[in-house]
């Protein structure tokens, strides 16, 4: 199995191209992939690229237990470095790719290691993140977990988000909480959680947990939601950075109101994987 290490602001992705290894990996064997004890440690598995009947190509994202995710911001960021790598495509040219939260537009920076991605719009409407009940906005609402209460705005981006503003962003709280907001029994499907806080109308920070995955140093859609949440709260204007633990991301919004990720993108290794 070949296999293609990069790293978005610590947040980091194995790449199989399906032109060099074939065959898609098992859930099992993702999982023992990407253990970071029993394996080469990963965030998770990207697999593609793949062909596509509504965008140039296609990109399968696979979490670190083996589920399968909508989109990730990072992920598009690190397939569309590769991409570039690779020779499919070319440097400050865009393209499109489909993921299975939408199609996003990507563009690879050549005089930077940066990648910007086209998010699409955050959406609001419940139905879509999903949550349960009926339909109708969530947005600085009040959630009750083991008799703790938080304010939060859930949103989807083609895959769900729940922000929540916070003074404690450290990695024990977000350890703590994370896991229990991501498995509420309002969000159907689980959900990816970030503690906020606002620092400069342009200015935000964020701890991050992610569903299927847990505590990351960076995601470039949880970002773009809570940047997104920030600007709804009337709270931040754009265009936003976004502290996370790993660096900084930037949001901004361009005039169809589509989100654009940008932030740097590094390869880290590439190799021949033989499990014994």
């Amino acid at each position: 199995m070949i296999l293609f290490k990069y790293q978005a602001l610590g947040n980091d992705y194995l790449l199989c191209d399906p032109a060099l290894t074939p065959q898609l990996p098992s859930r099992e064997m993702i999982q023992k992939i990407c253990s970071h004890h029993y394996g080469l440690g990963s965030d998770g598995l990207l697999w593609g690229p793949l062909a596509s009947a509504r965008a140039q190509t296609a990109l399968r994202i696979f979490n670190p237990d083996g589920s399968e995710a909508e989109k990730s911001g990072n992920g598009l960021r690190i397939f569309a470095r590769y991409c570039v790598d690779a020779g499919y495509y070319m440097a400050d040219e865009q393209f499109s790719i489909e993921t299975q939260g939408g199609i996003v537009t990507a563009i690879v920076f050549s005089e930077k290691d940066e990648a910007e991605i086209a998010m699409g719009k955050a959406i609001f409407d419940s139905q879509m993140i999903p949550a349960s009940g009926e339909n109708r906005e969530i947005i600085n609402k009040t959630l009750i977990v083991d008799n703790q209460s938080f304010k939060i705005t859930a949103l989807s981006l083609g895959n769900p988000h729940c922000v929540i503003e916070s003074e404690d962003l450290s990695e024990n709280y977000i350890r703590k909480w994370g896991p229990k907001i991501e498995k509420h029994s309002l969000f159907t499907k689980g959900i990816n959680v970030q503690f906020m806080k606002i620092l400069e109308p342009h200015r935000i920070q964020i701890g991050i947990w992610e569903r299927g995955t847990g505590y990351t140093l960076a995601s470039g859609s949880s970002a773009t939601a809570a940047a997104a949440t920030a600007v709804r709260l009337g709270k931040a204007q754009f265009p936003i950075t976004v502290i996370v633990p790993g660096g900084e991301l930037y949001i901004s919004q361009n005039k169809d109101e589509f989100l654009l990720l940008r932030g740097p993108v590094k390869k880290v290794y590439q190799g021949i994987l033989k499990f014994s």
